[in-house]
């Protein structure tokens, strides 16, 4: 029985901030696929009975029947690209909850950082609409007393 190695947690906060990141896209990307393959595969049938129902009911030339598939393919392309949307921020969501936030937690506890400057470091190092960006709760700034 082979077991891989734990994957060793980086020094440096940007470096883990983009390991967080990764691991958020790769779940997201697996569960998006596997979203759009459902939900193209729970429109295949109707689209089907749609074409035999739309031959029963009097288009019988080929064009009509190829435009009723189509258009039944369009709606079926739709519905896979947002189930496929919708599982990705799920899976994200709950990675982050279970997983990411306390992989956070310790990681600032083990080096002794404050949360605002991983925040910080995060908001910096990661592209602009970066999953582990849209997770991070935004500090909490302390005013001085002048700017209450």
């Amino acid at each position: 029985m082979t077991t891989t190695p734990p994957i060793e947690t980086p020094t440096q906060p940007a470096d883990f901030a983009i390991l967080l990141n990764e691991k958020l896209l790769k779940v997201g990307a697996n569960r998006a696929e596997h979203g759009f393959g459902v939900g193209m595969g729970r429109t295949l049938l109707p689209i089907v009975v749609l074409v035999i129902f739309a031959y029963i009911l009097g288009v019988q030339s080929w064009i009509g029947l190829l435009l009723v598939m189509l258009a039944g393919l369009f709606v079926a392309v739709a519905f896979g690209a947002y189930v496929a949307s919708q599982a990705r921020a799920s899976a994200m969501r709950r990675l982050y909850q279970d997983e990411i936030d306390a992989e956070i937690g310790a990681y600032l506890e083990e080096k002794t950082l404050d949360y605002a400057q991983f925040y910080q470091v995060s908001q910096v190092t990661l592209p602009s609409g970066a999953p582990l960006l849209r997770y991070l709760p935004s500090p909490k700034i302390k005013l001085s007393p002048e700017q209450e």
